[in-house]
């Protein structure tokens, strides 16, 4: 997938000037989100004995550190670069930790996971889960 991907042929990045990024961790709740939604997350995935995670529209990453630090296996993707810069930024100062030093994180598009092969490494098999959080839909085509 090329540098610059968007979401969907002919629909414009939204996020490409950065601006979003820079403040989506306050808008969403960043590190302050609360003990309750971590705990609903983590207890849904482990009830499915969920190990590995592919987070296909992870924007700036906080939910796969989210489930990075609950000890998940995850991969993550999105569209935007300006978005990932920040989910990269986060792996690169926590890096001596094994599980982000092993995260991989990819530009593509969530739509069409296939051709995001090489920007991260899909596990054999699959992943025991795909989450799709935040407002991701928004940007479907109409």
């Amino acid at each position: 997938v090329p540098r610059g991907a968007v979401p969907t042929v002919g629909s414009p990045d939204q996020y490409r000037d950065g601006n979003a990024a820079k403040v989506w961790d306050l808008y969403i709740g960043g590190s302050a989100r609360t003990a309750e939604y971590r705990a609903l997350l983590t207890n849904i995935l482990r009830a499915h004995n969920i190990k590995t995670v592919l987070d296909a529209a992870a924007g700036t990453g906080v939910d796969s550190v989210l489930l990075l630090e609950a000890g998940f296996s995850v991969k993550s993707v999105d569209a935007s670069d300006q978005m990932l810069k920040y989910a990269r930024k986060v792996r690169w100062q926590r890096r001596k930790e094994p599980a982000f030093d092993a995260w991989e994180i990819g530009q593509g598009d969530w739509l069409d996971l296939a051709n995001v092969e090489d920007t991260v490494t899909h596990p054999e098999g699959g992943y025991d889960a795909l989450i799709c959080i935040g407002n991701s839909f928004a940007h479907l085509p109409d």
